[in-house]
């Protein structure tokens, strides 16, 4: 199932790739769909044949880090606020107004409450998010795909990932992140890249058992690599699928090093600055009673970036636009409780929730379309 590729040089001199399917009239509504870890554009083949048999238009960008996209290994260059500049960049180019933002998994931010069991840290689609932050005026509803949106302020650093682990495996006998800190160690990068079937066979893996004792325990993922583990693939990857992801993180690529910068940006704090400006905010009745305008239409035309930084209000925190979740049934999103999590963030949220793993839009691609396509319809209507 092939695409053609476009490709993009933003300002700060990185050439992206992308999928972009023009809208096929009377449709002129724009999805917009960011990949998590591991993985690139082509993990969102059957949301994009789905919608693209509809007329709808599509932008499908391999992110920095991954993919036929540049590959900084600079830790600065993945900053939020600046790969948001990129993407809205790249949406300016195709003349993109508007559109739904479609994330699945892209990393991490933490809930200050993580010693409630039902409020635990989760991993969140970190690249929509900040859209909706700083470029709002760009979309007109958002889906996050089993992880949920999160506020500024909340980097995973590694004193967090550590109290996060602990307090997880108090309450509910197993830790969650400890996966995380692998990826800070100076031989990460290596050591993926030399076990890449390893990475693939358990970032893929259904068994949860195995998920929670090689993922989610600390330790656990230096043991899997270092003893070359694999386990098997779940049967919605095809011959084909595996061929891409060697492809898409072969040494030759650029290897894992790139992509595991996310995590680092993360463990590292190196968002604070941008985001100390944003205390996070109280959840007052005024934030949770906004109204929704109705004609999503911008004129006059939208400005392009000044050289200055965005500014976030304290506002800006809450999503007031139609926000959809679809999560999932896996252990670990469970314990997360993300539905509740969220609510206090998205004042027009819906819920849906899909028996399967953590790549539902792989394992269960006919339930996720038909629920984005109900919840893309009434936000047209």
């Amino acid at each position: 199932m092939a695409f053609s590729y476009s490709t993009y040089t933003t300002t700060r001199a990185f050439t992206y790739s992308y999928i972009h399917i023009p809208p096929q009239l009377p449709n002129t509504q724009y999805l917009l769909f960011l990949h998590g870890f591991p993985s690139t554009s082509y993990h969102w083949r059957h949301q994009i044949s789905f919608f693209r048999a509809k007329g709808y238009g599509i932008i499908a960008p391999d992110l920095l880090g991954f993919g036929e996209t540049s590959r900084p290994t600079e830790l600065e260059m993945y900053k939020g606020e600046d790969m948001a500049r990129d993407i809205v960049e790249i949406l300016m180019s195709e003349g993109v107004r508007t559109m739904v933002g479609v994330a699945h998994d892209c990393r991490s931010k933490w809930t200050e409450n993580f010693d409630n069991a039902k409020a635990l840290p989760f991993r969140g689609c970190f690249l929509l998010s900040r859209l909706a932050n700083y470029h709002p005026e760009r979309f007109s509803a958002y889906v996050y795909i089993d992880h949920g949106y999160m506020a500024p302020g909340r980097s995973l650093t590694t004193a967090a990932v550590q109290h996060i682990n602990k307090s997880v495996e108090e309450k509910l006998g197993f830790s969650i992140l400890g996966y995380f800190l692998l990826f800070d160690d100076d031989d990460a990068p290596r050591l993926l890249d030399v076990h890449s079937e390893s990475v693939e066979s358990l970032y893929f893996s259904t068994d949860e058992e195995i998920t929670k004792k090689y993922k989610g325990a600390l330790g656990g993922l230096r043991a899997w690599l270092t003893e070359g583990k694999t386990t098997e693939l779940p049967a919605y990857l095809s011959p084909e699928d595996h061929k891409h992801y060697e492809d898409a993180f072969s040494k030759e690529k650029g290897g894992y090093g790139p992509a595991i910068n996310w995590y680092r940006a993360g463990l590292r704090n190196i968002n604070e600055e941008d985001e100390r400006s944003m205390p996070f905010p109280p959840i007052h009745e005024q934030y949770l009673h906004l109204s929704i305008p109705g004609d999503y239409s911008l004129e006059p035309p939208l400005p392009y970036f000044t050289n200055t930084k965005s500014e976030i209000t304290t506002a800006a925190h809450v999503l007031t636009h139609p926000t959809l979740l679809i999560a999932s049934t896996n252990v670990i999103t469970a314990a997360m409780n993300i539905p509740e999590q969220m609510r206090p963030f998205a004042t027009h949220l819906t819920v849906e929730q899909v028996v399967g793993g953590h790549w539902l839009h792989l394992e269960k691609p006919g339930e996720v379309n038909e629920i984005l396509d109900r919840f893309v319809t009434k936000v047209e209507n």
